[in-house]
């Protein structure tokens, strides 16, 4: 059995799982605000900087690209979701 110590499992935040949102995105202010000013940047034909988000497994990434999407949909830009898999090709996925 794990020893939860003081923190109340059933009022904890931190619920893993694959792209569970949690009820607030917190630390991510820094990828957020990055990706608006890219959305400005290329609404006004200005070079935007590219992202790329690594983490392990149960960090957040899905939700925060899940976040990021929502941004961009705000803005009138159209958003994808292509999910890679080990056996399939990327270009036929991207296709």
């Amino acid at each position: 059995m794990v020893d939860h110590g003081t923190v109340d499992v059933m009022k904890n935040p931190y619920a893993p799982g694959a792209g569970v949102v949690p009820p607030e995105i917190a630390g991510r202010d820094g990828e957020m605000a990055g990706f608006a000013s890219a959305l400005g940047r290329l609404s006004h034909d200005r070079p935007g900087r590219g992202r790329m988000l690594v983490g392990l497994r149960g960090v957040g990434k899905t939700v925060l690209l899940r976040a990021l999407s929502s941004e961009a949909q705000s803005r009138a830009w159209a958003t994808g979701w292509v999910e890679v898999q080990p056996d399939k090709l990327l270009g036929p996925l991207l296709a």
